[in-house]
């Protein structure tokens, strides 16, 4: 017998012992093999494991590449913005609105390797917090799975408006600029960290657990009468 194939066993035997009868019974009517599934756990653990470390290589794959391309978009909007300044629109912008040119100005004089990490991983940590709490609540699966464009869309702008809560304070820009500067990062990282976080982490359906508990119970009551 292999050493996995006693582990289970010997964890097996001390369940059926230390457990109260009561749980026993619901754990045999909710999982009736669930002997075999705990024998197979370390294997499903390593393959999950594998999968989530793949994708997480992947996912900072994906954060170079994003910060790779703000670095292209602000070194070519630090050139164009030089340009629009000389023009007589400009001109007469940097008149009405100052503030705006002003932080504008200091972002793009900023360090733009500095700004566009910033502007990355502040979308980057949102997302994953966005995605963790959608996960848990079900949200993703009801609101993101199988959704059309619109719905895609209505997902992309809440990822935008809440990344740019923390690039407005880090840049000290106006949230207008701040979530047209996330737009970029949060398009293409939408997708992938929602995924990541869909495998990773389980939903916490508390009503449809009771539901189920209860249903459980309910059968249980009816095949072993007299038993609570």
């Amino acid at each position: 017998m292999q050493p996995e194939q006693r582990r289970s066993r010997f964890l097996s035997s001390l369940l059926r012992r230390a457990a109260p009868r009561c749980w026993l019974l619901l754990v045999e009517e909710a999982w009736p093999n669930w002997e075999e599934r705990l024998r197979r756990v370390p294997q499903v653990c390593r393959g999950w494991l594998r999968g989530r470390v793949d994708q997480a290589v992947r996912l900072v794959l994906l954060l170079a590449a994003v910060w790779l391309l703000c670095l292209v978009v602000l070194f070519f909007g630090q050139a164009l913005w030089a340009i629009y300044l000389s023009t007589p629109v400009g001109s007469r912008l940097a008149g009405i609105s100052p503030d705006t040119v002003a932080a504008v100005s200091l972002l793009l004089d900023h360090d733009l390797v500095g700004a566009a990490w910033a502007m990355s991983f502040l979308s980057f940590c949102t997302l994953l917090a966005l995605g963790a709490a959608a996960q848990l609540l079900a949200c993703r699966r009801l609101f993101y799975e199988g959704r059309g464009l619109m719905w895609r869309l209505l997902w992309l702008a809440l990822g935008c408006q809440l990344a740019s809560v923390p690039m407005a304070e880090h840049f000290r820009l106006a949230g207008s600029i701040a979530v047209a500067l996330t737009t970029i990062p949060v398009a293409c990282l939408l997708g992938p960290v929602l995924d990541f976080c869909g495998r990773t982490l389980p939903e916490l359906n508390i009503f449809q657990l009771a539901r189920d508990l209860a249903a459980i119970r309910e059968r249980l009551r009816i095949r072993h009468p007299g038993r609570d």
